[in-house]
């Protein structure tokens, strides 16, 4: 089992880290969205979809602290899916960072499968301040699903995830650029 785990991230390697991002799903218009109060009857996908409750998942933070998609409820969260690999990841870091300054209600959430020792350090090297998930084999098996509709495909590192207050999913991106962040921090601050 451990040797096919190790195959499984081995091409998710191979797949690589996009600079260009492949595809967005955004919802900022909430008639998009099911009604919060019909919320017990919206659909979880299993993985995130943009208009739909947040897929459930269940991870824990290098603090010991387990995290679950209720931990979500009455939070703007964000969630930044990546590998040491991706090095447009890793350059874009100290800039997510600032992120969390401008807005410390919003939960943002580093999510690797490297352990914790390999988080630790990066997160050091590239001053990345978010709630670091390492081992997050679940959240990580997002990639090779696809996150989202079929137009995010499987493959390419970093995926970021916006979810609104009430755990809808308002963004889902693969890849990175300029314009691809800044949209993702306009969607934050509509949330907020």
């Amino acid at each position: 089992m451990k040797n096919a785990f190790i195959l499984s991230f081995s091409v998710l390697l191979l797949m690589g880290c996009g600079t260009q991002k492949q595809a967005v799903q955004t919802s900022s218009d909430s008639s998009a969205l099911t009604r919060v109060d019909d919320r017990d009857r919206a659909v979880r996908s299993n993985v995130p979809e943009v208009g739909k409750l947040m897929a459930p998942f269940r991870e824990m933070g290098m603090d010991g602290k387990v995290w679950t998609n209720l931990d979500l409820d009455g939070h703007v969260s964000v969630f930044y899916l990546w590998y040491q690999g991706c090095t447009d990841a890793l350059s874009e870091m100290g800039e997510l960072a600032i992120w969390k300054q401008m807005y410390p209600d919003v939960q943002f959430f580093s999510v690797t499968w490297h352990d914790v020792a390999t988080t630790v350090r990066l997160a050091k090297q590239y001053h990345f301040t978010w709630i670091p998930l390492a081992n997050a084999t679940q959240m990580i098996s997002w990639i090779n699903q696809g996150v989202g509709e079929k137009s995010l495909s499987p493959g390419n590192y970093p995926v970021t995830i916006v979810v609104d207050q009430q755990g809808f999913v308002r963004r889902a991106v693969r890849g990175t650029d300029m314009q691809t962040r800044q949209e993702t921090l306009r969607c934050i601050q509509q949330l907020r």
